[in-house]
């Protein structure tokens, strides 16, 4: 588990405000710069300027590291939750790249995620009224969720209630169903650990998917916290989720 903390860098740029607002005074820095009202005061000038210089420094420096902060979270929190949904709904056992998802974890998460960019498509609702997919198209979501797949052998009493696998064709039917029963997630942060992107995921209770607002969720709204690890697949250069804790 790792421990994340958000520094308000802020304190430091108002703290150094608040420390020269006195120098505002006219009357105050005519009292430094001159001595005895006759010779500048050269050591009180450098006094001043060395701390205009520290002032500059602590504000770019701010403006340095808050720059990086957000760098670290470049999608923005509800890009996370958009791509982590899908494995989200599931509610998968903890698991890492030693410890890989269950097959039938990972292939009911590739399912909702082809079906969700698949579903608008009307050549592909069969007269059943089920959606049509092909294997390579969910075996290719799973490969960008957890940056591997499965095998058409894995496959045998995997499918759920809401898809069946027919080997023969080598499609997925899936029924036309609604996920008000499963968990969403809600990206509390997200930040670096190398070259891994660590998110803090809160599970929103289901009754309270709707909220207008997602990031003014309470924290009695959501069921409990997982850490998700995204990793850089070094081919396609893509995230996928390494690991859930």
């Amino acid at each position: 588990m790792y421990k994340y903390e958000k520094t308000n860098r802020r304190c430091n740029v108002i703290c150094a405000r608040n420390f020269f607002s006195r120098f505002g005074n006219y009357v105050f820095l005519k009292k430094i710069y001159y001595r005895h009202g006759k010779k500048p005061n050269t050591n009180a000038v450098k006094f001043l300027l060395i701390c205009l210089i520290l002032m500059t420094s602590i504000v770019a420096v701010s403006i340095v590291l808050s720059a990086a902060e957000k760098g670290d979270n470049a999608l923005g929190l509800s890009d996370y939750d958009n791509f982590i949904w899908p494995v989200v709904m599931q509610n998968p056992e903890d698991f890492d790249e030693s410890r890989p998802a269950e097959v039938s974890t990972m292939v009911s998460a590739a399912v909702w995620k082809a079906s969700a960019e698949k579903k608008d498509d009307r050549n592909r609702i069969n007269d059943d009224g089920q959606l049509v997919l092909s294997f390579d198209e969910v075996s290719e979501a799973c490969e960008i969720l957890f940056g591997r797949s499965f095998e058409k052998s894995d496959l045998i009493g995997v499918n759920e209630d809401f898809f069946k696998f027919d080997e023969n064709k080598s499609c997925f039917f899936v029924e036309s169903v609604s996920g008000v029963d499963n968990y969403i997630p809600h990206t509390v942060n997200a930040y670096r650990k190398g070259d891994d992107i660590i998110l803090r995921v809160g599970y929103v209770i289901p009754s309270e998917r709707f909220e207008p607002d997602m990031s003014g969720i309470r924290e009695n709204n959501i069921s409990k916290y997982k850490i998700y690890h995204l990793k850089t697949d070094k081919t396609t250069g893509r995230k996928y989720v390494s690991a859930v804790e």
